[in-house]
């Protein structure tokens, strides 16, 4: 599949392979899959030739997805992205899981940049947890009362960490990705910049 795919590839199967080694508890599918997305991104380096240097925004397939989801106005709402699963998006459509995927990624850096970087804490906070096997058991349980009308796992972590405002989190994140795609950006995805600074 070429030098390009394979090491993103084990970018992505690294991340799984090391949250299902050490990892107390299991993350929901959009978090798991997310942080993997997001381990794909590398470059080449200038200095020493044939070592690749992880740079998490310099992934242009993922990019490219997610401008074309967006230009063809098929992206998943927020609350959407955290509830689906894979499994079944592929069984419907390559499409759709390429749009997942790329969507997952564009929440990571979401996460980790966007809304002043309101999301960040909470997501560092999830994923020790999670590591320590508490993400169930002490933030979920506890926050149970508050985390009301989450359908999915994936939407209890997220209000739980994040936000349990969906309106307004979708609105930033949208926001977010009409940031992401804006004309210009893609030099900045390949340079593996952020084109969000």
């Amino acid at each position: 599949i070429g030098t390009q795919d394979t090491f993103a590839i084990a970018a992505h199967e690294g991340w799984h392979q090391y949250t299902q080694t050490t990892f107390a508890g299991r993350l929901p599918q959009w978090l798991e899959e997310g942080c993997a997305t997001y381990c794909e991104g590398f470059r080449w380096s200038t200095i020493e030739p044939g070592r690749a240097v992880f740079a998490a925004w310099s992934n242009v397939e993922r990019f490219d997805r997610l401008r074309d989801a967006h230009r063809a106005g098929t992206l998943m709402s927020l609350r959407t992205l955290l509830s689906a699963e894979p499994a079944v998006l592929l069984a419907g459509s390559t499409n759709a899981t390429l749009d997942y995927y790329a969507q997952l990624w564009a929440l990571m850096h979401f996460l980790r940049e966007g809304a002043e970087g309101r999301y960040r804490s909470g997501l560092i906070q999830a994923l020790q947890d999670a590591s320590a096997g508490r993400l169930k058991r002490t933030r979920i349980g506890a926050m149970q009362q508050r985390v009301t009308g989450a359908r999915s796992f994936g939407e209890r972590v997220f209000q739980t960490y994040m936000s349990d405002n969906f309106a307004m989190a979708n609105a930033e994140y949208q926001a977010f990705i009409e940031r992401v795609v804006a004309p210009g950006s893609k030099q900045l995805i390949v340079a593996g910049q952020s084109p969000v600074r």
